[in-house]
């Protein structure tokens, strides 16, 4: 070996990939863009398949440059190789790539890995050694899939005619060498017993070379090992017309005789050892299968005169006729029992349109006059547990369609409205009257058909392939986005309608240099798992999934860095991104707010440089906080050159805030689009183009359908009007007995660990059946190494429902106690799988968990999903934890008050069945009291938003129960918040000076015990606004401490709360400038951090502000907040209703500003807000001014100013003084009121 290490470079390790798209990767980091020249990487492909012999530089030049004479190709190549040289030496630390005078060379060593080396090396496909057998395992078959993808497939650069011939003839002897190798490694494997992996091989092999029948016998054999007859005879079908298409011969008789044979002889003969044949080889395991029953009955009643051996005779004759015609059309039949028998269609063997064949089927047994006389025949369909190799079934449906049998009369067919939806299209039916025979499936809807034969297509119009519309639609809307104006657009469809390939296609065109491409893709599994899309799709932009966790600050740095040159994230942002990975860090302070507004300016930062498109799929199944963000991100959108689209189902609804997309419903195929997507699909063209048609218009215009339908009935050979159901059930079929294996994986997940499948299953071949379930189509390798991925979701849930309940819950336990040892798993996982497995105890404790957890980080959304999970499964009689419905009952409570708001009618219900509960106890225990205590605070929280008015009750109850320091805060906080409302401010002052006190003395923990807040900045809000009606001075500079206080502790809520009741005692105390500036900020983060409360009353503040100051010209902003006020706090909104008051005078809305303030007024007593009483009336006294009514007014300031004098609200005085100077020079002069001084 040749190579020479550079001392001052430091080690690495590189990857050359030729196979496929051309990678070279740098310890996992593509750098392949550093090539500045596309024909470095043909210099670079040569040279590696010549490794280790010198290459002159006239032939490089001449085979590169043939264009080009003498010189001037010699010095394109010495720049090309400089360029090529650096990058590779530099990068390894050694000269791989040397150079002469006249030559140059490519010295591979230890830290150089090139794909072709494995397909080029010096093994001999034939060789015995051991050696050679163990390279094959270990080295060749973990790259199979790899090194089957085609040399330099993908480089579009024009070449010259040798190099073009180069190129060909390599890629022509790699795959020769592949399928070699491939071929020996499918024989060691079948030795070892490896059949479902060496099953996968052979259908490689055979693929790529269907005139081959050798490779073909070799792969009908393993087929038939493991019970895939029905593959084993489309591949000899297939070879049959393949062979007489292109030479005009057949197949060998040894090989078409194959069918025939004793499968488990033919694989033996190879292993040697039938006895492990038989034993690697699984024995097929009970399923659950949608299936369809028949039962066939001989009617004895129609017998009579004969002698009892006439009547025999004729029974047995009849039925063995219904039988055979059953078998003819796909059915399997049981035994005789009595005077009938039960049939099944659906079984492994025929498993599509079993219903519609098995209404064939009756109809051509009826077609005997015998059998029109004596048999008379049931049937329905539904779910079944079943197996492969026993045709008994377990289910109601064996006597269900023996009863719908024996509602019909000799000669007759009826049918349940399961089979009849499946039918109706093809064959004419009618409802079966109600007679004698009623007694006989009573409820269930019976039918029968109108006619014996019937065949009519249906001919309805069928919806597109070409997506041409869609796709110009969707490219319009990016070049708005290009322009600067931001799209949010919602791709809509049902399962299978086609939303992720559009949007993947959009994405493939979009994703060019000068354009930024981010896929956001989210799936079942973890849709309990907080902002897992995102945490995903971050990891693979910032090349997070191949190093270690302590080398991801940097690597994030690094990354952004190079996306965003010139852009310097602050170490707020970074400590963010890192919190997404970093478990440890989620429970600091306002994580979920941080990482949103870093997600949100990583995403402004990229469509700065470029127009980006940031795709979300399947968002049907994202978790509650990507949904939180997406909104939240959506409404913050202004002049980003930013294409958001997202794709989701019809009946998964949308979170808004304040911002709605365009919504794009995507409808099926046209019946022309159709048939080229089935000509499409039909890749090896066994179809005909009547068989184009009928799939397509069969499928309904289903993309999904319409490829596995068609894959289906070209495997087939015949036509079938395949359900989805069905098809799915057909798919996993192919694996045969190894369907088990993608069952198990189903259990765990649409997106699964191989590792915990070896654990589950420690003693199977696990890596032969993923193998065959990738060749199948079924799943794919995921990016994650180990991970593989189911291919669409409705294959994950057949595979899923196929395996019957009992066995699934055992294998959920496995699954729950594989990611109890890995500490990377979300607690809300675990509790999935404690759930489905109805350990219910220890379920609710990792809901808890979870719930917690999300709780921590302020996702309050999640918190109350997985508290509610848990208190579902507490409520289930079965669970026998009845115990813990009050501690749930309680976080449901409180996690529903945080997300839903004040007004939560969840949390109120919770708070209040835990009182109703606790309150009759004569002696309750110190858990009880402490119970009552939290349900209390709760429900004081929300109690007023449910129309109560007995908060001030409740806060007494409170300080009575109060025995600790943390409960004496909690009842000072809701003593002074009640009576500040009730206009008592005296008495409230001194319950809010004591909380401060107390809360000056506890930790955080404490003051937050009885409420998810920070109880000391929500009483100093209080307080601050208390202070000024009480016109102290000391008010401004109290609120100005505790606003930074509330910026320093980085609670969202609490700042919020806040900043609103500084806007509000500056709004009340005239400072329009500085209500600008607070409100300002309180709309801003109330809409950055989702609380509708703090964002409609800020609103509300700021355009009051903009009426004072000449700016607001219309008063619709105003009642839009207001109304917005009113959903997110539904109480008595006396507040909101005070300001838009003041709003409405300011523009002189006279008769909206009278009507709301008459209204406010008479509810005054209902919700008891008195504090703004006073100032009401002074607001209505202009109203009487304006409508020239100045006794009334003189009349009701009066009240005002007893009220407010009364009060103590010493803060109010000087407006009520100003209004009633305005009364007197009114009176004075006998004008009415000036506009300059309504207000």
């Amino acid at each position: 070996m040749h190579s020479s290490v550079l001392s001052d470079v430091p080690i690495a390790r590189l990857d050359i990939s030729f196979l496929g798209a051309f990678q070279l990767k740098v310890n996992g980091e593509d750098v392949s863009g550093k090539l500045k020249y596309r024909k470095a990487i043909y210099l670079l492909a040569y040279l590696s398949v010549a490794n280790g012999r010198w290459v002159a530089r006239e032939q490089l030049a001449d085979l590169l440059w043939p264009d080009l004479r003498g010189t001037a190709a010699l010095t394109n190549l010495r720049q090309v190789l400089s360029n090529l040289s650096k990058l590779i030496n530099g990068a390894v630390g050694a000269q791989i790539i040397q150079s002469r005078r006249d030559s140059i060379a490519f010295f591979s060593d230890e830290r150089v890995n090139v794909d072709i080396a494995l397909l080029l090396n010096d093994w001999q496909a034939d060789d015995e050694h051991v050696a050679f057998c163990d390279w094959l395992v270990k080295s060749f078959e973990p790259r199979l899939t790899q090194l089957n993808l085609d040399f330099l497939e993908r480089l579009e650069l024009n070449v010259g005619i040798e190099l073009h011939a180069w190129i060909a003839q390599t890629r022509k002897y790699l795959k020769t060498r592949w399928r070699d190798l491939a071929s020996r490694l499918c024989l060691e494997q079948e030795k070892s017993g490896r059949v479902a992996s060496a099953v996968a091989i052979a259908n490689q092999l055979w693929e790529q070379d269907s005139l081959n029948e050798t490779t073909a016998a070799h792969l009908i054999r393993l087929l038939l090992a493991y019970g895939d007859l029905k593959r084993a005879s489309f591949v000899l079908y297939a070879l049959e017309q393949n062979l007489l298409s292109a030479f005009g011969t057949r197949a060998s008789a040894a090989t078409r005789n194959l069918l025939q044979q004793n499968p488990i002889s033919t694989v033996a003969e190879v292993v040697g050892n039938r006895d492990l044949i038989e034993q690697l080889v699984p024995s097929a395991l009970p399923e659950i299968r949608w299936l369809t029953i028949v039962y066939v009955e001989f009617d004895l009643s129609q017998s009579a005169g004969g002698t009892d051996t006439e009547m025999l005779l004729q029974l047995e004759q009849s039925l063995s006729y219904a039988q055979e015609k059953i078998k003819l059309w796909g059915g399997r039949c049981n035994a005789v029992v009595g005077q009938g028998f039960h049939a099944s269609f659906g079984m492994h063997t025929e498993p599509e349109q079993d219903a519609l064949r098995s209404i064939y089927a009756a109809q051509e047994i009826m077609l005997s006059d015998e059998s029109q006389q004596h048999l008379r025949i049931g049937i329905c369909a539904g779910k079944v547990q079943c197996s492969l190799d026993d045709i008994r079934f377990l289910g109601p449906l064996p006597r269900l369609s023996q009863e719908l049998c024996w509602a019909a009369d000799a000669g007759g067919l009826v049918f349940d409205d399961v089979v009849a939806i499946q039918i109706r299209d093809r064959l004419a039916i009618d409802a079966v009257p109600v007679q004698a025979h009623e007694r006989y499936a009573c409820g269930i809807d019976k039918y029968t058909l109108t006619r014996k034969v019937s065949a009519i297509y249906s001919q309805q119009e069928l919806p597109l392939i070409g997506r041409t519309e869609e796709m110009q639609a969707l490219m319009a809307y990016w070049e708005q986005a290009s322009r600067g104006q931001p799209q949010w657009l919602v791709l809509r469809g049902n399962a299978g309608i086609g939303k992720t390939r559009l949007a993947s296609e959009l994405a493939r065109r979009l994703d060019t240099a000068g354009n930024r491409v981010i896929r956001i893709y989210c799936t079942l599994e973890y849709q309990h798992q907080s902002l897992a899309p995102l945490r995903l799709a971050l990891a693979e932009l910032f090349g997070l999934t191949s190093i270690r966790v302590n080398e991801f600050s940097e690597k994030i740095r690094e990354q952004l860095q190079q996306l965003i040159p010139g852009y310097e994230p602050e170490e707020e942002t970074l400590h963010a991104f890192l919190s997404l990975f970093d478990q440890s860090m989620l429970a600091e302070v306002d994580n979920k707010n941080q990482i949103f507004a870093a997600l949100g300016t990583l995403f402004d930062q990229l469509s700065k440089k470029n127009t980006c498109m940031i795709l979300i799929d399947d968002f049907h199944w994202s978790d509650f906080t990507t949904r939180e963000f997406l909104a939240r991100y959506a409404a913050c959108l202004e002049h980003q050159r930013l294409l958001l689209l997202v794709t989701t189902r019809p009946d998964s609804p949308l979170e808004y805030a304040g911002a709605s997309p365009v919504v794009t419903d995507l409808f099926p195929l046209t019946l022309d689009a159709a048939e080229q997507l089935v000509a499409a699909c039909d890749q090896a063209h066994l179809l005909s183009a009547q068989d184009y048609a009928r799939i397509a218009l069969d499928c309904g215009g289903i993309p999904l359908f319409i490829e596995r339908l068609t894959l289906s009935l070209a495997e087939n050979g015949q036509h079938y009007l395949v359900p989805v159901k069905e098809l799915l059930q057909s798919e996993l079929d192919k694996l045969g007995p190894y369907k088990k294996v993608l069952q198990l994986a189903a259990v765990i997940g649409n997106n699964f660990n191989a590792r915990i499948l070896h654990e589950i299953v420690p003693d199977a071949d696990v890596d032969g059946p993923l193998q065959l379930a990738i060749s199948y189509r079924l799943i794919q390798v995921s990016k994650k190494p180990g991970y593989y991925h189911f291919v669409h979701a409705l294959i994950a849930d057949a595979a899923y429902q196929s395996c019957p309940e009992i066995q699934r819950r055992l294998v959920h336990q496995q699954v729950a106690g594989q990611l109890l040892k890995d500490t990377d798993i979300s607690s809300a996982e675990i509790a999935r799988h404690f759930e489905a497995a109805h350990h219910w105890k220890e379920a609710v404790d990792w809901w808890t968990v979870s719930g917690q957890k999300a709780l921590a980080n302020e996702f309050a959304m999640d918190a109350l999903h997985h508290f509610s999970k848990a208190l579902e499964i507490v409520l289930k009689q079965q669970s026998g934890l009845e115990h813990l419905q009050t501690s749930l009952r309680l976080s449901v409570g409180g996690a529903a008050l945080l997300c839903q708001g004040y007004g939560s009618e969840l949390g109120h219900q919770q708070f209040r069945a835990v009182c109703d509960s606790l309150n009759g106890l004569s002696a309750p225990s110190e858990a009880e009291t402490e119970a009552l205590f939290r349900a209390l605070s709760g429900l004081y929280m929300g109690g007023s938003s449910q129309g109560k008015s007995d908060g001030l009750g409740i806060a007494r109850r409170l300080e009575e129960l109060a025995d600790t320091p943390a409960k004496s805060l909690m009842a000072c906080f809701a003593l002074g918040n009640s009576l500040f409302w009730r206009g008592l401010f005296v008495e409230a002052l001194n319950y809010q000076q004591e909380g401060l006190a107390i809360a000056r003395e506890l930790n955080l923990e404490e003051r937050q015990r009885y409420w998810a807040e920070d109880l000391e900045i929500l009483i100093r809000a209080f307080l601050c606004w208390n202070l000024w009606f009480l016109n102290d001075d000391s008010a401004y500079a109290l609120a100005l401490e505790s606003t930074l206080l509330a910026r320093e502790r980085k609670k969202s809520h609490a700042l919020c709360f806040m900043l609103t009741f500084n806007t509000a005692m500056c709004w009340t105390a005239g400072q329009i400038d500085e209500v600008s500036i607070l409100a300002g900020e309180g709309v801003q983060l109330g809409t950055q951090y989702g609380f509708p409360l703090w964002q409609s009353m800020n609103s509300l503040f700021y355009l009051s502000a903009q009426a004072s100051g000449g700016k607001l010209k219309d008063f619709t902003p105003a009642l839009q907040a207001a109304d917005n006020l009113h959903n997110a706090y539904r109480a008595g909104t006396t507040t909101a209703s005070w300001v838009l008051a003041s709003t409405l005078i300011k523009l002189h809305c006279w008769d909206e500003a009278r009507y709301l303030l008459n209204k406010t007024l008479s509810e005054i007593d209902k919700y008891e807000d008195y504090y703004c009483h006073a100032d009401l009336l002074r607001l209505s006294s202009l109203c009487h001014m304006q409508d020239g009514n100045p006794e009334l007014a003189r009349e009701t300031l009066d009240h005002a100013l007893e009220m407010a004098t009364a009060q103590g609200a010493q803060g109010l005085l000087r407006a009520i003084s100003q209004t009633m100077t305005v009364l007197q020079l009114q009176q004075q002069k006998h004008i009415l009121l000036p506009a300059t001084t309504q207000s």
